[in-house]
């Protein structure tokens, strides 16, 4: 049903749900950065990519590949999940209220936001629209991790997608919390949006927590670099404000690593 969906969802461009890893490896060889690589998991909707999986790939490629883990903190063995992710060397955590299907408040998924805090794991949320007929779009705007974030206020946490199509919610959000980001994966395909997206962050003064990233196999870097580069091609010869070339090589170099202590 999830790819049914997705096929439904998506009707005007071909969506890939899957892809092999040396797949992965011939779209990032070339690229100057290292990849944050993670699957997705969902006990609900079927969905589990294993992390020894995704752990034995950037294993294989230590000097390009860094490995999340993904964590349904819904499942019965999350705690485990954690545990076991973190002794294979994977250095943060994947996961989405939206397509597990759970409020961030349950005890449950607090119990995976403390440990995420005390182990200094940075944690990559989709906290974004979705295709997917059985995801309740409840969950979907990053405000709904508000109350995480007053509670664990210290915490690393990066909203996938911008938070679109709550993007002006996101940015009045991630304004609040230092070590909250945006990446701005999947959006240039939607061009006048991430234009307007850029304006708003530059013009709040946020573009330094917009972090590069992809949503391969749905697109690819390539492409992805190439959108923010030509950002400004709706608004030459006209009075519309421009996304600062500067602030477009700052994303492009910005060493996400570092940012969050990943050795």
């Amino acid at each position: 049903s999830f790819i049914q969906d997705a096929t439904d969802g998506t009707k005007k461009r071909h969506v890939r749900l899957n892809a092999l890893p040396e797949e992965h490896y011939e779209e990032y060889k070339d690229f100057q950065g290292r990849a944050i690589v993670f699957g997705l998991r969902s006990e609900k909707l079927g969905i589990n990519v294993p992390d020894a999986y995704v752990a034995e790939y950037v294993h294989s490629h230590p000097q390009k590949m860094v490995g999340f883990m993904s964590v349904d903190p819904l499942a019965e063995d999350a705690v485990q999940q954690i545990q076991v992710g973190m002794e294979m060397g994977l250095k943060g955590i994947k996961t989405s209220p939206i397509y597990a299907l759970y409020d961030p408040n349950d005890p449950k998924a607090r119990t995976m936001f403390r440990i995420a805090h005390e182990h200094g794991l940075p944690i990559l949320s989709h906290q974004s629209s979705t295709f997917s007929k059985k995801a309740p779009m409840r969950y979907g705007p990053a405000t709904v991790l508000d109350d995480i974030m007053v509670e664990f206020p210290d915490l690393k946490l990066i909203i996938a997608h911008m938070g679109y199509p709550w993007e002006r919610e996101t940015l009045h959000f991630i304004r609040r919390y230092p070590n909250v980001y945006v990446d701005l994966s999947a959006i240039h395909y939607r061009p006048w949006d991430f234009y307007n997206q850029m304006i708003m962050y530059q013009e709040w003064n946020l573009t330094d927590r917009i972090l590069l990233g992809s949503d391969f196999p749905f697109t690819t870097i390539e492409a992805t670099v190439q959108g923010l580069k030509n950002i400004n091609r709706f608004v030459e010869g006209t009075p519309l404000p421009s996304v600062r070339q500067d602030v477009i090589e700052q994303i492009l170099e910005r060493n996400i690593l570092e940012i969050f202590g990943i050795d």
